[in-house]
């Protein structure tokens, strides 16, 4: 993955580091934004394997369902990730979360182009985008992750309340189709929830993912897109 121009941004608490930092050890770009109290030799672990570690204070106020914790070390991580790497796009993934194929997932995501993007959408409280994985470009991100340290954030959820302040309350849509073709394809693609010990595919009937596209279609873009570049390549030679 290390022609793609995206940083990894890995955020919480390092309670599952060992099932987790061998995911990426091929790839360049990842930091992991965690708390200052966290346990030394989880964190020397870490950085010996490669992956930057980001040590910053929890926020006064965790706000509803410990929204505050997950904005301030989101936002704080995308600052340290764009000092130290100045990527183009940026993807944030939980701490806690165990996937199967990161650089597939970054691929699937930079294909969807630079605006805000998620994991799924949730058909629940009128609907609402999952926030567990978010990708778009370095001030797409800052916006949608800004932090305040306000005890009344979250209300009624975090996912409503970060979104209807992304949208300003435009997030509504008439037809799902026009919000699901935008997921990016997740085919061949596990995530697993450690936290919770599930394979989120099977969390709740409730959650829409894209698994609609055809894999031939992305077999056939990423090659017609390498040829492509060879072609340039040979044309400048």
């Amino acid at each position: 993955m290390n022609e793609l121009d995206i940083s990894i941004l890995i955020q919480g608490p390092i309670k599952y580091y060992k099932e987790v930092v061998d995911l990426y050890s091929d790839i360049k770009n990842v930091l992991w934004c965690t708390w200052d109290d966290e346990p030394e030799e989880a964190i020397k672990f870490i950085r010996e394997s490669g992956i930057y570690v980001h040590l910053i204070q929890k926020p006064q106020y965790s706000g509803y369902w410990n929204v505050n914790f997950q904005c301030k070390s989101t936002y704080e991580g995308l600052l340290k990730c764009k000092e130290l790497f100045n990527s183009k796009y940026y993807i944030k993934i939980r701490s806690d979360f165990k996937i199967t194929d990161v650089s597939l997932l970054c691929e699937r995501f930079i294909l969807k182009g630079e605006q805000i993007n998620f994991l799924g959408w949730a058909n629940m409280l009128e609907g609402f985008f999952l926030d567990y994985i978010v990708f778009g470009n370095y001030d797409n991100m800052c916006k949608y992750w800004e932090f305040v340290d306000d005890e009344s954030n979250g209300y009624p959820c975090p996912e409503i309340f970060l979104m209807k302040r992304y949208f300003n309350d435009n997030y509504l849509f008439t037809e799902k189709k026009n919000y699901i073709v935008k997921l990016p394809l997740l085919d061949n693609i596990d995530f697993y929830w450690l936290s919770r010990g599930i394979n989120l595919r099977d969390f709740s009937p409730k959650l829409d993912f894209n698994y609609t596209q055809k894999k031939v279609y992305y077999y056939l873009r990423f090659k017609l897109k390498d040829i492509y570049n060879r072609i340039i390549k040979n044309i400048k030679l």
